[in-house]
């Protein structure tokens, strides 16, 4: 898979029709870190002062991120504190460095064990409507036999590469099929555009944990692709091997593949046990 992602940029507020949205998500969000400030509890007549907003837009704002777990009422006392969903989003956060840091040495051996090329990529957003934008490169192992491949133009689509259907085989089945509802365009002699097709080949992924790529973001390079997931199961990294399909024949897929599980269960079970030492 060429490695051609953009890194990951932090998108601002806009301006105009989003500007009332946007005012309202700021106000929650300085509401949420004046209660993490507050680790004992805070009354909402405090809370209001400190965020230098309204009694009554502070109390609704209070009240909408009760109902949604963010902020709970602390026990026997008229103030707030942060509610349990927040722990969960942050226990589900793992940060880049810590993954390539552990994951390095893992993509580095596997490298060696296979003599192809081995990525190892962070998901940034699941949901992205292309690759780009989806995942963060993080390391890169190439094989004494570098692997050279075009560019390819435009953002680089889900459906042509096996980290994408990786992507799409973590989706919802509404999510899967909102996807296959567009057309899928042609990259490549092997590029699947078939929706029928491409499901089936989801399907399988999530069956298996391993998605290919033959000939489908460029001819005569194929691609295997597995997940990382956290103790939940969310996916958090995305580890991937290619090179070229002469030398990535049906047999040699499924010995990269056992080899690859097993890489992506040993990275899991590091990543684990660290926050466990916590």
């Amino acid at each position: 898979m060429p490695s051609a992602h953009q890194p990951f940029e932090r998108v601002g507020a806009r301006d105009g029709a989003d500007g009332v949205a946007n005012q309202s998500i700021q106000r929650a969000a300085a509401v949420l870190r004046a209660v993490a400030d507050a680790p004992n509890g805070i009354r909402v007549s405090e809370l209001a002062r400190k965020v230098s907003l309204a009694y009554p837009t502070v109390t609704r704002i209070v009240q909408t991120l009760e109902r949604e777990h963010f902020l709970a009422r602390a026990p026997g006392a008229r103030s707030v504190v942060l509610g349990p969903d927040i722990a969960r989003l942050a226990s589900r956060f793992v940060p880049h460095g810590q993954l390539r840091a552990l994951g390095t040495r893992h993509v580095e051996a596997l490298a060696r064990e296979l003599g192809e090329a081995v990525e190892l990529s962070a998901v940034v957003d699941g949901q992205a409507p292309d690759l780009d934008r989806a995942i963060v490169i993080l390391v890169r192992v190439e094989t004494v036999h570098v692997l050279r491949t075009s560019s390819t133009s435009g953002r680089i689509p889900l459906h042509a590469t096996s980290v994408g259907k990786i992507l799409l085989a973590h989706r919802t089945d509404a999510a899967l099929d909102h996807f296959l509802e567009a057309p899928l365009r042609l990259v490549a002699s092997g590029t699947i555009t078939d929706p029928s097709a491409l499901r089936s080949q989801v399907e399988a992924a999530r069956r298996s944990g391993v998605a290919e790529a033959v000939n489908e973001l460029e001819h005569g390079v194929s691609a295997l692709s597995t997940g990382i997931h956290d103790a939940d199961g969310a996916l958090f990294g995305i580890l991937n091997v290619d090179g070229p399909t002469a030398r990535l024949g049906t047999e040699r897929r499924k010995a990269i593949a056992a080899m690859m599980l097993r890489t992506t269960g040993a990275i899991e079970a590091e990543l684990r046990g660290r926050d466990a030492a916590v």
